[in-house]
């Protein structure tokens, strides 16, 4: 089956379903995405946004990050801080479109598909939905596209690994009943959101019960589902 052209709203889409889509400068909404926009950041979007920066986690931080302690939530939320212009658009973008365009938050890059992934044992399923916006002229033509094949043109295969060692650890069954410390809040944003800093903490000699299982991860690509993992027996030890 392909979505037809005149869909609005989020609508599931199954693995095998198609749909058309393309996003260039010449759309008459182009951009406009990227406005009037609260975009949530995950662990691997900051590793990308360094990467954009060049700034280290705190200056990143200061800088670009807004971080909420929301009750409904054991850990803390990130957003992208976007600009006071009266569109609350992102700091990123132009007239002449993403200005970090290779090092692009995993939600821009993904739309319009969202991915969600649910885990039973080891097994991986994964769900999708399409989002189509009144604004968005980008369902006129374009490649035929299902889903996976999508997020995997968009460079998200290997980013998604690490977005799904993250949601393994936020989706174990304890999680339901789990009020995280301060401390634990703070180790959770350290190892995730800030892989930098973590790093340096380990090659220092702290957490000896990481650097135990073996040497740290060179990249952030490895050391980020590491870091989850070790969370989740730290935060659970008898699980």
């Amino acid at each position: 089956m392909t979505t037809g052209p005149d869909m609005n709203g989020i609508m599931p889409l199954a693995a095998g379903e198609t749909f058309r889509f393309a996003c260039h400068r010449g759309r008459p909404c182009f951009t406009e995405c990227c406005r009037m926009l609260e975009l949530a950041l995950h662990p691997y979007d900051f590793v990308l946004l360094r990467r954009a920066t060049g700034l280290d986690s705190p200056k990143l931080f200061e800088r670009f990050i807004i971080e909420e302690d929301d009750r409904r939530y054991p850990f803390p939320r990130h957003y992208l801080a976007m600009v006071d212009d009266g569109r609350a658009s992102c700091p990123f973008v132009d007239a002449k479109g993403c200005q970090i365009y290779p090092f692009r938050p995993a939600a821009c890059r993904s739309y319009p598909v969202g991915r969600a992934a649910l885990f039973h044992g080891q097994a991986v399923e994964e769900r999708f939905v399409l989002v189509r916006e009144e604004h968005c002229r980008g369902f006129a033509d374009g490649a035929l596209y299902r889903p996976a094949d999508y997020l995997a043109e968009q460079g998200l295969t290997a980013i998604n690994r690490c977005h799904d060692a993250v949601a393994r650890l936020l989706q174990r069954p304890e999680m339901r009943t789990f009020t995280a410390s301060d401390e634990e809040k703070r180790l959770y944003v350290l190892a995730l959101c800030q892989t930098d800093l973590f790093r340096a903490r380990l090659q220092d000699g702290d957490f000896a019960d990481f650097t135990a299982a073996g040497p740290v991860p060179a990249s952030d690509e490895e050391l980020l589902p590491r870091a989850a993992a070790w969370l989740g027996r730290k935060f659970f030890p008898s699980s």
